[in-house]
Formats: structure tokens, C-alpha cells, sequence
């Protein structure tokens, strides 16, 4: 913004002719200025009721004065608690730059909405933009591109109605909170000396503001609170707002807790946990608050929480079609440093204005620590604030004294009121300090010796909020009867810890059922079929996908074999037709990457879109086939937040290629993999990799399969890699009715998509099933050679076998790689009575699936065959030569090369 500047002769003539152009037709003046001229005609300025320059010079100056407070105030707001006095103003917050002086501070002047009056004196018009604008709170509002928006902050923030002292009642309701915050983080200070728990203390207003928030929310009609953060303070949010027994907390750091039954579970440190509470509003209603389980990768749980909200508010719409945000709210807790820092704050902040990502708003609260892990805000924070990120999201940011509960009680109500409004997010900055170092064993002092020199003799929040109610009047005895409640409160729970709590014990992670039937019934096909065939009138698709569309309706009419695209969408079809939903997103995942899905046809003409799969939902099913944006991370993660709240539904992620998933690896080390074994949670999100050697070079050509083996244990994932359009078709449909929720990891192929070879005919979506291992038709009964492969490969080595009338080999192919199917292994092998085995990929050795297969083939069977490329530090070759004589020495070593067949 340009600087201030005093007025000259431009502007006063400029505002002269305005105001002559005004008395002859009042009609030609914008209404802001028409009041503003009225307002001058009312105060009697100037003979006649006309100005002279000098006066109209006055009056615009006072006009950008007002606005650059409005504009530019909280530069000068007193955010900081540890400063010990009002802080200087920016000399563009002054009068001095506007050529207004002391001696005009009587002088009545248009308010322009600052105060209730039309007219008021400078210094009542300037007491007021302090109170508002540069006391406890900082509002920014340059970044709101819509003006109606920034009038409507404007006016909420100058109401009169919304600065109100608040009840007694509810101040009491703060310092409890604040009483409660404190002493809890006392408590583990003194009980447990020196253990980890990343206190909350100086921003512990951010826990009877989040219980208002909650009592608030209900009465706007929310039926789910969905609350994301790190781990500081996130103890205290689990006593103090999810209900977490005090007892319980204690004797997880006590170690006296003991489980009711086996306990499987590996379990997590105590703050990376989460909870879900049922909690009753002060109105009788209901709402569910969950806190999300996040472990240190800090913001990575931003996109679950996003998708938890959209699943959660998708199924309140269930009737209309349309998701009903006013029911879930929302919030966010992020660290100062963290929020500048971590690419995922953006990739969620570009998602929430994108339709299939959109939540209705999101609360944003910062825990303003003014400090990272030890460093200076100057190393981590590029802008004049933390918050700059947000900007991007055209949304008003307020900064707030973390010592003034009221004014952050203040901010959350704006912003829940602003989310009510308009539907989007809203940033509230606690500006507030970290009283212990990044934990309570570290000594800040070793790089911070000022700011802990500020912090050591600061009075804690429930102090200051403790004078400011005795200052005004407020009976000490009530304080004290909180205090003492609060202490006796802790002091049982101690007790009780001390004798040891007993916990529940969590599944199994390990426990199945059995699987569902996939099959349909063929007339469930036909409908397939005729939902395709049913194109709206006028409807004119590219002549390329209409060929495919034409293609599709025959495969499944049965009239020619089913490709991998038909089997696919039927799959969709099929669920949708029974009611469940089905979600699918990814970069191009309506058309596919490869042009194989066309799940979503765009007219030719128009550019409208239309869903052959959405004609088919019932039952309030939703067909929400979506491309994304360019994100990996934020995208998986809000894909595996929307099935963590919706488990009945069918949810996808598919990576453009295989290898783009390791843009997302936090969620899928972190959350995907893990999250049964550290939480109990099951998830039953499905991630698409393409995968294959198809000579295109490293990058693209491998999903990384070894990386997914590498996680597999105790059950938590299933990991498939299918050869068959039927294959798909079951498997998807297994993942969506299997009531066993776990993760899919599906190494899906690119150009077996058109392979000739790679075809099923539609009898096997009616009497099949999902295979995880594929046996050998074309087999003999007893071969002299025995080859297992996963994938594209099998193809490559079934035309080298036909090539060299090699009938002594039988392929297997392991479509199932986790859990690996041992029990199908051994009976076809015990058949057979073949030694001579051998496993069989088109990965480097040290990668794909060689070393997870020879681990589980030595401890059944003993030694194993390898057959594939070597030892590489690169997942491919670079070009398509090299990559064809890589392939051959492959299929040379199991069958020899052509002309000297190998005799096995």
C-alpha cells in the first residue's frame, strides 16, 4: 500500500468540483460521497453550507485517516502480552501525515460509520478507531476481494452490539477455562518432572474460547466440530474439550494403566492422540466434537480434518444432493512456524475454493508461540506476519493478545459469524509466547535469552484475566470457589491415577471377515449398459469418445470382450446402483490419465458434462467423480479424512503416474499405513498407482511397489497389483463392500489398458470373484518350471512362451501381494511338484516386490529363483532401446533366447 501523505491543491480542488457537481444534481455523486457532503452541509462548514479549500482539504484527510486505521491499524495493535506498555503507532496511524493536528481534535468531522453519529469531534473519531482497530485486535481486511465482504467486516467489527461487555456468567466460564488450562499444565509440571507434554501455557485462551466456539456453532445449527493440530497443547484440548479423563492422562505418564483384554495395538505417545465426544450444548442439543489423531508431521492433518468435514456435511445432503455445511464446523490449530512453513498450508488453502474440496469455511487458529523450535521468527517467517499464507484465500485475518480472553472471545464470534456469512474461512493469529522450550526439557534460554528474560516473570493468563475481573468488580470468593473446585478436582484424579486405571482393549488389527460376494446379477449389467446408451438429447461428445462410449455399451451387451475401462466404471456402476457412494478424484481422473476411464463426457459444443455412472445412484448414493488440483499430499489427505467419515463409501485417490504418490508419503507413512496399529483407526481409502515398464524412462515408470511392501504388517493394508479387467471390477467392488476396513495400494497398469490380451468377458462379472492368485490354465499338469510375476510382465512372458512352444513352463500370477497368499501358493505348488521356481519382474532387484517375495518364500518354501533387471539405482532405463534389451535378457533367462530354447 502506498504510503500516507499529506493533502495538497489536487485533492481540494478535486473534492471543490466534486461538491459543485454535488449542489447541482445530487444524483451525480456516488452515495459515499452525497453522505459526505451532507455530513458537511450539517455541520455548518463553510458559508452557505459550501467548503472552502482549506475545509475540504481537512475533511478528506480525516476520510483517510479513518480508512487507513480500517485498512492498516493492526500495525499499530497491542498483540503482543509480553510488551509491558501500549505500543508506539506507525507514523501512518498518526495524525501528523495527514496535515491534521491537536488543534483540529475538536473539530466535528464526518465519521464515515466509525462512530454512530453522521458528525463527531477528531478525537472522539480517533478514540474509537484505537478501541477498534488498535487495542488487543488487529484486523486485516486488504486481502478480501469482495467488497461487500470488506463492508461487512468493516460494519461488524464498528458495531456498537458486538463490542459489549460480556455477561458475568460467561466471564466466569472463561477463567474457568483459563483456571482449568493452567492448572493441568501445573500438574504435569510438579507430578511428572521433566516429561515430554508440549504445553499449552501462554496461549491458553484457546480453551474457553474453542468451548465458546462450540456453544456457538450449535446454535448456528452445527451438528460436528472436526478440530486438527500438532501436538502443543493438544493434552490440554483433550481433558479440558474432548472430555479426556484427567485420571486417564495421569496414569498414561504414571504407567499405571492396564487393559481389559489383550491390548495389540503399538500405540502412540500421549499427545499425538485424538478423541471423539458427544457432547451436550447449554441448549439441550447435541454435537459430536472429534479430535484427530496427527502425529509430529504437524500440519499434515489439515487435508483429513478438510475431508472429514466434506463427508460429514456431504451426508447431511444426502436427500437434496447438496452438502449442508452449517452442520460441521471446521477448525484448525496450527503452530506460527509451522503454518509458514509447511507447502501443505497452501495446497489446502488452493483446495477450498475448488467444488469437490470445498468445506463451507474453515476457523484457522494460530498458536502464535513467537518462536519456532528455537529459533527467531525472523528465520521462519518471511512477511510482516505467520498468516500471510492465508491471503491467498481472499479471507479477513485477525491478530489477537493471547492475554485478553474477552478480545479472543471476540474473534472467534467474527469468525464464526464472517463463515456464516459468506461460507468461507477465517484466520484468528493467538498472539501469544511458548512459557517452556519447544519441550519442557529443553532450556529456551540457550537462544532465546530476552524473550524467556520477558516470559519468566510474566503473570499467566488466568492471573491476568483473574485482576482484570476483580478491577471490575467481580466477587473474589466466585474466583476462588473455580480455584479450589479445579484443584480438588486434579487432586482426586491423581489419586485415582495412582491406583491405575483400567482401559478398554482395542481390536484386533490383525482380526478379518470373511469376504463379500462381488458378483452382480447380469441384469444389474444390462442397466450398466443402458445408462450409457442413454445420451441426453443434444448431447454431443468428442467422435473419439463417442467411439469408446459406442465400444463399451457392446462389451457390456457381450458383445466383445471387456476392457479394463468397462470393467472399471461398471464396478462404480454396480455400487452405485446399491446404493453406495463412490468418490473418486485425481489429477485428469474423469478422463484418465491414459484415456481409458471417460467417466465424465464433455460436450463438444458446450462444454457441459455428463455422468453415464450418476443416472445410476440410488438410495441417496453419490456419484462424485472429480478431477483435482496438482497436489498429491492435500489431496490424499483429504481423500483419506473423507473415508476415514464416510467408511461406507467407495473413496479413490489415483496418481497421474505411480511415482506421484511420494509427493503424499507423510500420509502414507503416517496415516495409511500406520494409523490401525497407532490409533485403531481403519481406513478404507484406495489409492490408483499406474505401474510398469513401458520404456519411458525412470521417472513414471514404477509406483514404487517396494515402498508399500515395506509397510505391510499386522494386516493394515492390502497391496494388489490385478491383470484382468474382472480383476479390477471384484477388487474395487471387494473394497467397498468388505466391512473389514483397511487401506487398497493397487499397482494399476497403462498399457494393458488396450492390451489385446488383457480382456475378460462379462460372464465373469456375473459368476466370478476376486483371484489373488491367478493359476496357469495352459499349464501341464506336472511342469518343469514354475514361474510367479505380478502385473504387466505376465503378458511378456505368456507371447515369449507361445513364441517358443515353451508348454513346460506355467505362469502364476500373484495379484495379491499383501496379504501374501500363501495358502493358494502351496496347493497349486503341491500339485504341481515342481522344484525349479522362479519369481519373475520388471523391476531393478533391489526394488518391486523381490525382496518382500524371497522373505515369505524362504520361510515356506526355500529357495527362489530371480529373474528381472539388475541391482539399479534408477527405477528405468532412459530409453525405449535399452529398455527392450533389458526385457528380452528377462524373458531369455526363464525361456532361453530364440532358436536355444532352455530345457528346465
Amino acid at each position: 500500500m502506498a504510503t500516507a501523505r499529506t493533502f495538497d491543491a489536487a485533492d481540494t480542488a478535486y473534492v471543490e468540483a466534486l461538491y459543485q457537481q454535488y449542489q447541482a444534481d445530487e444524483a451525480s455523486v456516488s452515495p459515499e460521497w452525497r453522505a459526505y457532503f451532507i455530513g458537511l452541509e450539517q455541520a455548518g462548514i463553510g458559508a452557505s453550507g459550501a467548503c472552502t479549500p482549506e475545509q475540504t482539504g481537512k475533511a478528506l484527510a480525516v476520510q483517510r485517516y479513518i480508512q487507513i486505521w480500517r485498512a492498516r491499524g493492526h500495525l499499530g495493535a497491542w498483540i503482543n502480552p509480553l510488551q509491558r506498555k501500549e505500543p508506539d503507532r506507525n507514523e501512518e496511524l498518526t495524525l501528523a501525515p495527514y496535515g491534521l493536528g491537536d488543534e483540529d481534535l475538536d473539530t466535528p468531522f464526518h465519521t464515515h460509520g466509525v462512530l454512530p453519529e453522521e458528525m463527531a469531534p477528531l478525537k472522539d473519531i480517533r478514540a474509537k478507531l484505537i478501541e477498534v482497530y488498535g487495542h488487543h485486535t488487529g484486523i486485516e481486511t486488504l486481502a478480501v476481494r469482495v467488497p461487500a465482504e470488506r463492508e461487512w467486516v468493516r460494519a461488524w467489527w464498528e458495531n456498537p452490539a458486538n463490542r459489549q461487555p460480556i455477561a458475568a456468567d460467561e466471564q466466569l466460564k472463561l477463567y474457568e477455562g483459563l483456571v482449568r488450562a493452567n492448572a493441568l499444565e501445573r500438574t504435569l509440571h510438579t507430578k511428572f518432572v521433566g516429561a515430554k507434554r508440549f504445553s499449552i501455557e501462554g496461549t491458553d485462551a484457546m480453551v474457553p474460547v474453542l468451548l465458546r466456539m462450540v456453544e456457538r456453532a450449535v446454535t448456528d445449527g452445527a451438528k460436528h466440530m472436526v478440530l486438527g493440530m500438532a501436538h502443543r497443547g493438544r493434552l490440554n484440548m483433550l481433558c479440558n474439550v474432548f472430555h479426556k479423563p484427567y485420571a486417564d492422562l495421569f496414569a498414561a505418564y504414571a504407567e499405571t494403566f492396564a487393559c481389559e483384554g489383550a491390548c495389540p495395538l503399538a500405540g502412540d505417545v500421549k499427545y499425538h492422540m485424538g478423541k471423539v465426544y458427544n457432547h451436550q450444548a447449554e441448549n439441550g442439543d447435541g454435537v459430536e466434537l472429534e479430535l484427530m489423531y496427527n502425529p509430529s508431521h504437524l500440519e499434515a492433518v489439515n487435508p483429513l480434518v478438510l475431508g472429514a468435514a466434506r463427508a460429514k456435511a456431504a451426508a447431511y445432503g444426502r436427500e437434496s444432493g447438496m452438502a449442508n455445511f452449517a452442520r460441521v464446523l471446521p477448525v484448525l490449530i496450527h503452530g506460527d512456524s509451522a503454518v509458514a512453513g509447511q507447502g501443505i498450508v497452501a495446497e489446502c488453502n488452493n483446495l477450498m475454493a475448488l467444488e469437490p474440496y470445498n468445506v463451507g469455511g474453515t476457523i484457522h487458529i494460530i498458536a502464535n508461540n513467537q518462536v519456532g523450535f528455537t529459533a527467531d521468527p525472523t528465520d521462519a517467517v518471511s512477511g510482516d506476519y505467520c498468516t500471510d499464507i492465508f491471503k491467498s484465500l481472499g479471507c479477513p485475518i485477525v491478530h489477537v493478545n493471547a492475554d485478553d480472553v474477552e478480545a479472543c472471545l471476540r474473534a472467534a464470534r467474527f469468525a464464526l459469524d464472517y463463515r456464516k456469512a459468506f461460507g468461507k474461512d477465517a484466520v484468528i493469529d493467538v498472539y501469544g509466547y511458548r512459557r517452556w522450550g519447544h519441550n519442557e526439557g529443553d532450556d529456551p534460554t540457550f537462544t532465546q535469552p530476552l524473550l524467556y528474560a520477558l516470559i519468566k516473570d510474566h503473570p499467566v493468563p488466568a492471573e491476568v484475566y483473574r485482576a482484570q475481573l476483580l478491577a471490575g468488580g467481580m466477587d473474589a470468593a466466585r474466583l476462588d470457589a473455580i480455584d479450589a473446585a479445579v484443584k480438588e478436582e486434579l487432586e482426586a484424579s491423581f489419586a485415582k491415577a495412582k491406583e491405575g486405571v483400567t482401559v478398554k482393549a482395542k481390536a484386533d488389527p490383525a482380526a478379518e471377515t470373511r469376504a463379500p460376494a462381488t458378483a452382480v446379477k447380469a441384469d444389474v449389467v444390462g442397466k450398466i449398459a443402458k445408462a450409457w446408451a442413454e445420451v441426453p438429447e443434444r448431447f454431443m461428445p468428442n467422435s473419439k469418445v463417442a467411439k469408446v462410449v459406442e465400444e463399451r455399451i457392446a462389451m457390456l451387451n457381450g458383445d466383445k470382450p471387456l476392457n479394463w475401462g468397462a470393467a472399471e466404471t461398471a464396478a462404480y456402476g454396480a455400487l452405485l446402483h446399491e446404493g453406495i457412494t463412490v468418490r473418486l478424484t485425481g489429477q485428469d481422473a474423469r478422463r484418465g490419465t491414459f484415456s481409458h476411464r471417460h467417466a465424465v463426457l464433455t460436450d463438444s459444443a458446450t462444454g457441459g458434462k455428463w455422468s453415464p455412472l450418476a443416472t445410476l445412484a440410488s438410495k441417496g448414493a453419490r456419484c462424485a467423480i472429480h478431477n483435482s488440483a496438482l497436489s498429491e499430499n492435500a489431496v490424499m489427505g483429504f481423500e483419506y479424512g473423507y473415508a476415514h467419515a464416510e467408511p461406507e463409501a467407495l473413496v479413490l485417490w489415483e496418481a497421474q503416474f505411480g511415482d506421484f504418490a511420494n509427493g503424499a508419503q507423510v500420509v502414507i507413512d503416517q496415516f495409511l499405513a500406520a494409523a490401525e496399529a497407532k490409533w485403531g483407526q481403519m481406513n478404507g481409502l484406495g489409492l490408483l498407482l499406474p505401474h510398469g515398464q513401458e520404456g519411458q524412462g525412470p521417472e513414471h515408470s514404477s509406483a514404487r511397489l517396494e515402498r508399500y511392501l515395506q509397510l505391510c504388517g499386522q494386516g493394515n493394508m492390502r497391496v494388489c497389483m490385478p491383470s484382468t479387467p474382472a480383476q479390477i471390477f471384484h477388487l474395487l467392488r471387494r473394497q467397498a463392500l468388505w466391512p473389514a476396513k483397511r487401506p487398497l495400494v493397487v499397482m494399476t497398469p497403462k498399457s494393458l489398458l488396450r492390451h489385446p490380451a488383457a480382456v475378460s468377458d462379462v460372464s465373469e462379472l456375473v459368476k466370478g470373484a476376486w483371484q489373488p492368485l491367478i493359476t496357469d490354465a495352459e499349464a501341464p499338469k506336472k511342469p518343469k518350471r514354475v514361474v510367479l510375476c505380478s502385473g504387466k510382465v505376465y503378458y511378456d512372458l505368456a507371447a515369449r512362451r507361445a513364441e517358443m512352444n515353451a508348454a513346460h513352463v506355467a505362469l502364476l500370477r500373484v495379484e495379491e501381494l499383501y496379504p501374501w497368499p500363501a495358502d493358494e501358493i502351496a496347493q497349486i505348488l503341491k500339485v504341481y511338484g515342481c522344484k525349479d521356481i522362479w519369481w519373475v519382474q520388471e523391476e531393478p532387484r533391489n526394488m518391486g516386490a523381490w525382496w518382500y517375495v524371497q522373505e515369505n518364500w524362504q520361510r515356506d518354501w526355500g529357495f527362489l529363483h530371480y529373474a528381472g533387471r539388475p541391482t539399479s539405482a534408477s527405477p528405468a532405463a532412459g530409453t525405449t532401446r535399452m529398455y527392450q534389451a533389458e526385457q528380452n535378457a528377462i524373458l531369455d533367462t526363464i525361456f532361453g533366447s530364440a532358436g536355444k530354447q532352455e530345457a528346465a
